[in-house]
């Protein structure tokens, strides 16, 4: 596995313990409505997409 992959994999593990981090504690109904949250579970799912698209084209190329 090339350095690049494993960064790849750390961004994934951070992006999911932020959202982790942001929802503990919190029902379905308080998410809906916590805009900050919802926008912070949204911007780190899209950094774990990008991530593992960005990984899978590393593994490839090695």
């Amino acid at each position: 596995m090339s350095r690049t992959t494993r960064l790849y994999l750390n961004d994934i593990l951070k992006a999911a313990d932020k959202i982790a981090r942001f929802v503990e504690s919190l029902d379905a109904e308080t998410f809906k409505t916590d805009e900050l949250r919802s926008d912070g579970v949204l911007y780190n799912l899209m950094i774990i997409g990008k991530a593992r698209s960005s990984a899978a084209c590393a593994v490839a190329v090695d």
